[in-house]
């Protein structure tokens, strides 16, 4: 089941869930099996073994969960960085690499029977006498009947967000409904452009990155600017008014179809931090989009 991003609701009806960075995934419990894939199908079991925790701590119950695994840095925040440096690593190559535990927040199934069509306060109900045997390396997602003071507590500890819940909806799997609503606490940076590129669902992406002291960009991200028109339009057109043969960035992008511009432009970028290797992560083009001559 899948959140719209939008304006959340608030009240008696409604309770805020921790939208934790890490990986989300579907966990299912069989006596002593586990299997687990994440959203894109992948299995995770090689990439976390922790995760072979909980068919111990369920004492042999058939369970189907719906959660997130996470990697905490030293002040206990999620970071994504550190959990992915996981991702695709057989066991053999996860020796000292950070820990994680998984996040359960709903349960599909128990015991064999589905339980997708009860309401989330059913669901939640049971998903915490689940966690009563929850060892140290998985928990029940804490909620928050206070919506504005959850938003508010996650902005401040440096959080990805929130995610608003219905209490009465049923869960709906591959759905994408109002029934849960993210709120992202996003960040916006001002990058230089150093190329367009072309991608599979961008004609004119914008390669950005900082501008350093010798003239040269630090590559941080792709950002598409998709079919819009109006002012990222106009963008395309100023940079290709500028362009370059030699590449700007200390590393070029691999982009197979790239122009390469003069670093003399500068947009706004809404996204969600960097990844370990400083790459944006879910960067988005403001609209409209300020396009600025000058430095940073």
């Amino acid at each position: 089941m899948l959140a719209q991003t939008g304006v959340h609701r608030t009240g008696s009806r409604v309770v805020a869930e921790v939208k934790y960075d890490g990986c989300r995934g579907i966990v299912a419990v069989d006596g002593h099996r586990i299997r687990a894939r994440s959203r894109p199908g992948s299995s995770m079991v090689g990439w976390f073994p922790e995760l072979g925790s909980l068919a111990k701590d369920l004492a042999g119950r058939r369970v189907v969960l719906d959660g997130e695994v996470i990697a905490a840095d030293p002040s206990g925040r999620p970071d994504f960085g550190r959990l992915q440096r996981r991702i695709g690593r057989t066991p053999r190559r996860l020796v000292g690499l950070d820990p994680v535990r998984f996040v359960a927040f709903d349960v599909l199934s128990v015991d064999g029977s589905s339980v997708c069509d009860r309401p989330w306060q059913q669901r939640r109900e049971l998903l915490e006498e689940l966690g009563e045997s929850a060892g140290p390396q998985w928990q029940v997602a804490p909620v928050f009947d206070d919506i504005d003071a959850a938003v508010d507590a996650t902005s401040e500890f440096g959080l990805e967000g929130v995610v608003v819940k219905d209490r009465s909806a049923p869960y709906r799997p591959g759905q994408r409904t109002r029934a849960w609503i993210k709120v992202k606490h996003t960040t916006v940076s001002r990058f230089v452009v150093g190329g367009l590129a072309t991608t599979s669902r961008c004609r004119d992406a914008l390669l950005v990155g900082d501008l350093l002291p010798d003239g040269r960009i630090a590559y941080r991200g792709c950002v598409e600017v998709g079919t819009a028109k109006g002012r990222r339009a106009e963008a395309a057109h100023l940079l290709r008014q500028a362009t370059t043969e030699a590449s700007p960035f200390d590393s070029p992008p691999g982009f197979s179809q790239v122009v390469w511009v003069e670093p003399l432009l500068i947009v706004e970028v809404r996204h969600l931090g960097t990844t370990r290797g400083g790459r944006l992560r879910e960067p988005m083009l403001m609209a409209p989009v300020d396009v600025v001559r000058g430095g940073l």
